[in-house]
């Protein structure tokens, strides 16, 4: 698992180890969010936005120096994810601007800034990239004003121009899904159909508890609290969020930055 730490330094721990490594420190790296995969044939690497350099997104990899990836027209608050959000085949990198909005970085080199903004109470709350609903296209996952999640898409109109609403992009609201914390949260495959599903706190309990969200097309088809095997619902202290979810019985993805290296 990556991380930043209270003093903007980039470090990743496993559950082998017994405490973190540090993969980058004195950059001051922004804590609402970063990145982990590659970009344009790059080694896996932890994408990142710097409170020296506001719009500058970089990358760094293990054993490899820090570079600069994009600068931003605007200044960065978090990167989200990396997929192939507009469907050409090539990856773009997913992030948020200071003024919390999507962006996103093309694999050509042009940015964008959208209107779709994601809540922001206990952090911001993005999710990841991914393709939910097994239509092909990755969307970016992230939990509006109104406590839902909302899958953005970003695609290419027949002007040429990106962009990120349920016409051209392919923008839904999962409107019967049940409330969401304003905060990060994750995925995973949690039920074992090779689907990826948002798995969040909800924000109807007190203490909140953890909830995994399937998705059919543009609506939530199934949905229910995350338990553990004796069929308890699992309680979560939301401090920033919810991480990543990997598989138990799966090389962690930090152990196969390392071994690819």
């Amino acid at each position: 698992m990556t991380f930043v730490d209270t003093s903007g330094n980039i470090k990743y721990i496993d559950s082998s180890d017994s405490s973190p490594t540090t993969l980058l420190s004195s950059v001051s790296a922004k804590k609402d969010g970063i990145a982990v995969g590659t970009w344009q044939s790059s080694p896996v690497s932890v994408f990142f936005a710097n409170n020296n350099d506001e719009d500058g997104l970089y990358r760094k990899s293990p054993g490899g120096e820090r570079q600069l990836v994009n600068d931003f027209s605007t200044k960065l608050r978090a990167v989200i994810g990396i997929g192939d959000i507009d469907g050409d085949s090539s990856d773009e990198i997913a992030a948020v601007t200071n003024g919390q909005k999507i962006a996103v970085l093309d694999d050509d080199g042009s940015t964008y800034v959208s209107n779709q903004q994601p809540a922001s109470s206990t952090g911001l709350a993005i999710g990841g990239v991914a393709d939910y609903n097994g239509d092909g296209q990755e969307r970016i996952a992230i939990v509006d004003g109104s406590n839902k999640p909302v899958l953005v898409g970003c695609g290419n109109n027949p002007g040429g121009e990106y962009k990120c609403n349920s016409k051209w992009g392919g923008t839904s609201t999962l409107s019967g899904a049940g409330q969401a914390k304003k905060a990060p949260f994750g995925k995973g495959n949690i039920d074992g159909d090779s689907q990826p599903e948002l798995v969040y706190a909800e924000n109807i309990n007190s203490p909140a508890e953890l909830y995994g969200v399937s998705v059919s097309g543009d609506t939530a088809s199934d949905e229910a609290h995350v338990t553990r095997s004796d069929g308890t619902r699992i309680k979560v202290v939301v401090a920033k969020g919810v991480s990543e979810y990997v598989e138990p019985l799966s090389p962690s993805l930090l152990r196969r930055m390392l071994s690819t290296e």
